[in-house]
C-alpha cells in the first residue's frame, strides 16, 4: 500500500498548510535556509515533499513493529501519535535550531492534525 501512504501523507501536509494562512511567511524562510532563494511557494512545495517523505517512512516503521489501525478510533490515536512524534523528533529540532520560529499553539496543533489526517486518509484507504 505505498502509493496509500504517498497519498495519505500528501494530504496530510496540505491540510496542515491551512494553519499557516496567517504567516506563510516561514515558507519562505524554510526556502531560504535550505535553497538560499526565498520563496514561499517553493517552500510550501519542500513542505509538502518532506510531509510525504516523513509520513511514507513513519508508517513503513510503525507497521513494521506490527502496529496497524483496525478501525475509526485506533486510526485517530495512532494519527494523533504520529504527529506528536514528527513535532517532538522532526519539526521541533529543525524548528528551533535552523530557523527563528516562535513556537505557538497553531503549529502544534498543525502537526497533531497533519498526523490525525494522513492516518485516517490512511485506514481508509487501506479498507478499499
Amino acid at each position: 500500500m505505498f502509493f496509500g501512504k504517498l497519498i495519505s501523507g500528501l494530504a496530510g501536509g496540505i491540510f496542515e498548510l491551512f494553519f499557516f494562512i496567517d504567516d506563510l511567511s516561514i515558507f519562505a524562510d524554510i526556502s531560504y535556509h535550505l535553497t538560499h532563494m526565498s520563496s514561499i511557494l517553493l517552500g510550501v512545495f519542500l513542505h509538502i515533499i518532506v510531509a510525504v517523505v516523513v509520513f511514507t517512512i513513519g508508517v513503513t516503521i510503525i507497521e513494521a513493529s506490527g502496529i496497524r489501525p483496525n478501525n475509526i478510533p485506533s486510526s485517530i490515536v495512532l494519527g494523533l501519535l504520529f504527529g506528536s512524534s514528527v513535532l517532538s523528533i522532526f519539526s521541533l529540532p529543525i524548528h528551533l535550531i535552523l530557523l527563528p520560529y516562535t513556537i505557538t499553539l497553531p503549529y502544534i496543533i498543525a502537526h497533531l492534525s497533519y498526523g490525525l489526517v494522513s492516518y485516517l486518509i490512511y485506514y481508509l484507504l487501506q479498507r478499499k
